[in-house]
């Protein structure tokens, strides 16, 4: 992923693991990686650990992997599967 996305990698996000509050205590750290890095979606095949209602005060929702995938079609059609050949050839 690091090779591929060069700021896919968040760091110091730690302080805020303890504050947050998931169903699953173990998830926090992804919550608080997401909260860090200002991304907008937490993709992830584990929808029911991450609530709309814990993530939407973050302005974060969760998307199941292929409804991401989707998304990022309709966003560049011509890239979405430049890169997708891309990833087949890898």
């Amino acid at each position: 992923m690091d090779a591929a996305i060069h700021d896919a990698h968040i760091t110091g996000y730690q302080y805020l693991v303890d504050a947050l509050t998931l169903p699953d205590a173990k998830d926090r750290h992804v919550l608080a990686a997401a909260i860090a890095g200002s991304v907008d979606v937490i993709v992830t095949l584990n929808l029911r650990h991450f609530p709309h209602e814990y993530l939407a005060p973050h302005g974060l929702e969760a998307q199941h992997p292929d409804t991401f995938l989707i998304h990022q079609r309709g966003l560049d059609e011509a890239a979405f599967f430049n890169a997708c050949a891309a990833a087949d050839g890898a």
